[in-house]
């Protein structure tokens, strides 16, 4: 998203990605840890909630992370740009060979 967007909307990649990830998270973390402990309606409100909180705080704490983010790129010196990097995760052939 930030190559797409050419490093703009923060905001969006920020939450698009906690939506996405924590939403994997919870339902696989809830669905190991309570599928026999939870009825399986009490077992989906938990997820969802689970999943709505945690969106919920990076959403609110979104002003805390622009400047920490501001911070930590001049820190380091970069805003690294992987426009070349191939993120297919099914690759059998390491580069170079």
């Amino acid at each position: 998203m930030k190559i797409w967007n050419n490093g703009k909307h923060l905001w969006a990649r920020f939450v698009v990605s906690t939506v996405v990830g924590e939403g994997v998270n919870t339902t696989v973390f809830y669905g190991i840890a309570l599928y026999s402990v939870l009825p399986n309606e009490l077992l989906v409100q938990g997820i969802l909630m689970g999943w709505a909180a945690k969106t919920l705080v990076e959403v609110v704490m979104l002003p805390v992370t622009y400047p920490v983010v501001r911070y930590l790129k001049k820190a380091e010196g970069m805003d690294y740009y992987d426009r070349k990097t191939n993120f297919n995760p099914f690759i059998t052939d390491a580069p170079g060979r």
